[in-house]
């Protein structure tokens, strides 16, 4: 960008804002564009983007969703390769967090299973 500006002739040169000034504003374009959705205060509120229902390989990630009017709802997530791998051992690891939860949900638990290729 520094370079392009110092080709520029001074008429243009003239007309375009600093160059600290036209780094915020890309920088600001990059925030609000890549700005993961506002945190949800109930559970019911949580409404979960495509790009966030898949593995960036395209895998199906969310799994399950028992529905905004459920007054407790729970969400899955998963692959299909996760729950098979599950399936297969014969260990299973769970832990949870309940006080650094998000402030609508009640907590989140994980499991895992010691995996060897």
């Amino acid at each position: 960008m520094g370079e392009s500006l110092q080709t520029a002739s001074e008429g243009t040169a003239a007309k375009l804002p600093n160059l600290d000034s036209l780094k915020q504003m890309i920088q600001h374009q990059r925030t609000s564009v890549l700005a993961a959705p506002a945190q949800p205060t109930t559970l019911a509120e949580v409404a979960l983007p495509a790009v966030y229902q898949q593995t960036a390989k395209g895998e199906q990630f969310l799994l399950y969703d028992s529905g905004a009017d459920d007054a407790h709802r729970f969400l899955i997530f998963a692959t299909q390769h996760n729950l098979g791998m599950l399936q297969r051992s014969k260990i299973w690891l769970a832990d949870g967090t309940f006080k650094t939860a998000p402030p609508s949900s009640p907590g989140v638990c994980g499991a895992w299973t010691p995996w060897r290729r």
